[in-house]
């Protein structure tokens, strides 16, 4: 398995199909069944560093199944009941109007909603929720307030997360900034900052000392692909280094060693299998963060797909196509399994810049890749994780990258 990773992840370095990747796979006991890293931190700089397992990298959206964690720890202490409604800890959530659309003269129209959000809903991406790159009204909204499109990782400006809500609390999966709500319900209840309460409950404890607030400086790059293919960094795309917030849905950094020892505590049922430490309940990691969550609310549609507004945020596509997807309190889940080794009922989700992750409970493995690419759906760095999937699990290798999903334009 090893030769065979590393030449076809070393090849799409090569090629510059990537400019870095890096991937691992765990077992259970948290046992390295693969690790590697390839390529430079700046494919534009033939002096850049390499990249490494403890190099820093923006973890975007895969930061969501922390802050999840965070909530459901003052659940089991009984700070918070996941069917409290979401203002009772967070007031202003009460000014949100549901956008209907705009008049003749290009006015939005809102209106108050017919329903209350609860803590279960910013959860399950049900509370109305969503990002301008993926809605055509709320991008059409955000223009019209004048604030730039798809800059919520950027700013750390409260404004970026008051857009108007596209349905009714309730009544669809749609995904969205609902987790940097539920980081607000956090530091509600906790009387901390967001990232000062996941340091102490979670990071700390876990020893995760490369996991924390954006890292300034050395680092790995956010690259962007052209339509032709090519690949430039942009390491000017820095990140507010005061922030009005640290967002819930996408402000960590990491690495490649410390996000997998995250995920091998998840993998545990809540327990670090060679440290010990515990941050969550057996029974709370099973029912919430490993069965289905949205079928309390509404039905599964959407889940997993992605269409896209922005292009070059990200592509249009859909992960496993044609198979049932569920979504827990954090992760998306396959209930039947999928067609290259993932078991029923593991549990699956990525961050922006095509970084994606699985942990299977059934067969006690996990596997990781993490790349800073952009736009999201990448076909070459989607097609290097199902080759970690099939290889960890034991298959042939992928034929088409459209195997891992559909609808992603040209192939690089």
């Amino acid at each position: 398995m090893e030769s065979r990773l590393d030449s076809q992840f070393q090849a799409a370095v090569d090629a510059k199909r990537v400019p870095a990747v890096g991937a691992i796979a765990l077992d259970k006991s948290g046992e390295v069944l693969y690790k590697g890293t390839f390529g430079t931190t700046n494919i534009s700089d033939p002096a850049a560093p390499k990249l490494t397992d403890a190099t820093p990298i923006i973890i975007w959206s895969c930061t969501k199944i922390v802050t999840t964690v965070a909530a459901l720890q003052l659940m089991e202490q009984g700070k918070l009941k996941l069917d409290d409604p979401v203002e009772k800890y967070v007031p202003k959530i009460k000014k949100m109007q549901v956008l209907e659309g705009f008049d003749e003269q290009g006015e939005p129209k809102c209106r108050a909603p017919k329903t209350k959000a609860t803590i279960l809903m910013l959860m399950t991406h049900t509370a109305g929720f969503t990002y301008d790159f993926f809605d055509e009204a709320s991008l059409r909204w955000r223009i019209w307030s004048k604030r730039q499109p798809a800059t919520y990782i950027a700013t750390g400006e409260y404004a970026d997360v008051e857009n108007p809500l596209i349905f009714d609390p309730g009544e669809r999966f749609n995904y969205g900034c609902n987790t940097d709500w539920l980081g607000f319900v956090i530091e509600s209840i906790s009387g901390m900052r967001l990232d000062q309460y996941i340091d102490q409950n979670i990071l700390k404890p876990l020893g995760l000392e490369n996991t924390g607030a954006h890292q300034h400086g050395q680092k790995l790059d956010v690259h962007f692909r052209a339509e032709d293919g090519t690949l430039t960094s942009n390491p000017g795309l820095d990140l507010n280094a005061s922030p009005e917030f640290y967002g819930g849905g996408h402000y960590l950094s990491s690495t490649l060693t410390d996000f997998s020892q995250f995920l091998l505590v998840l993998l545990n049922n809540g327990r670090h299998p060679v440290s010990g430490t515990r941050i969550l309940n057996d029974e709370t990691v099973k029912e919430y963060l490993f069965a289905d969550q949205v079928h309390k609310i509404c039905s599964n549609a959407g889940i997993g797909v992605a269409k896209s507004y922005i292009q070059q945020v990200s592509l249009n596509g859909e992960f496993l196509p044609g198979l049932e997807k569920a979504w827990s309190c954090g992760l998306m889940l396959n209930p039947k399994g999928s067609l290259k080794g993932r078991s029923a009922g593991s549990g699956f989700w990525a961050g922006l810049a095509n970084l994606y992750y699985w942990v299977d409970p059934e067969t006690g493995k996990l596997g990781l890749l993490m790349s800073q690419v952009l736009p999201f759906m990448d076909p070459p760095v989607l097609h290097l994780f199902d080759e970690l999937e099939r290889a960890v699990y034991g298959f042939e290798g992928a034929k088409d990258v459209g195997e891992v999903g559909s609808n992603w334009g040209k192939k690089f």
